[in-house]
């Protein structure tokens, strides 16, 4: 009995992407998780993404991605994503009040699933922790990071001693 999603071209029954075990699970197929998508295509590595919004589902089905369109915290999108026999999930979209449901449905589906996600803030941050993300990744530090690495760098700063830097303030961020 396969597990069924809605077609974002017609909103009637459809069958979901194959289940390969060992693929990775992405929730969120914007520009992060089509990003995510492309490499990880490039690498032979199969994935599956969850994604809400029609038109997103739309513009990654033109790009042969596979794609599951629901909530990713309801039970039947993840198993339709096929969490049970992934390797990892990656939650690429941002998820400030989405973190905590859909961390416990993934848990309660698959306790041991490594999972990477993005956070907005301190708070989505410490709430990751908590539930036991494998790694947490906070977007607008890194863009910062990266704006001071170029900064010094044009300004002709010793590259070690910088790198040395930013290891230090992500440190200091990425500590619980």
């Amino acid at each position: 009995n396969p597990r069924l999603f809605y077609s974002a071209y017609k909103m009637t029954p459809a069958p979901a992407p194959a289940r390969i075990p060992g693929n990775v699970v992405i929730i969120g197929g914007g520009v992060v998780g089509e990003h995510i998508g492309r490499v990880l295509s490039t690498y032979n590595i199969p994935f599956t993404i969850i994604e809400i919004d029609h038109y997103r589902v739309s513009e990654l089905k033109k790009l042969s991605y596979p794609v599951v369109f629901g909530d990713a915290a309801h039970r039947n999108v993840l198993e339709a994503a096929g969490v049970e026999q992934a390797r990892l999930l990656i939650m690429a979209a941002p998820c400030s009040t989405s973190l905590s449901p859909v961390i416990q449905e993934v848990r309660s589906l698959r306790a041991s699933l490594p999972i990477v996600a993005r956070v907005e803030d301190a708070e989505d941050f410490a709430a990751a922790i908590k539930l036991e993300v494998r790694e947490v990744v906070q977007p607008k530090l890194e863009a910062s990071l990266e704006l001071i690495r170029q900064s010094l760098l044009v300004l002709g700063l010793n590259r070690q001693k910088i790198e040395d830097l930013l290891d230090s303030l992500r440190s200091k961020n990425y500590s619980p």
